[in-house]
């Protein structure tokens, strides 16, 4: 049975979940809802960043060795 790299899986998790924050952005006073609005806007305004951390993260993945 095939293993997911945890850094694959550490990349998908965190373009997931700034994903989720730029669609459905969470609530929560102080430094706290700016700390995740930051994380929503920066897969909001420059999608192409987070699609390259995924390209490159599945290349070194799938590369044998």
């Amino acid at each position: 049975m095939p293993t997911v790299p945890i850094g694959y899986l550490v990349t998908v998790t965190l373009v997931a979940w700034c994903t989720l924050l730029a669609l459905a952005p969470l609530r929560r006073p102080g430094g706290l809802g700016a700390l995740l609005f930051r994380f929503g806007v920066v897969v909001n305004e420059l999608p192409f960043i987070a699609f390259y951390c995924l390209l490159a993260s599945t290349l070194l993945g799938h590369r044998p060795g």
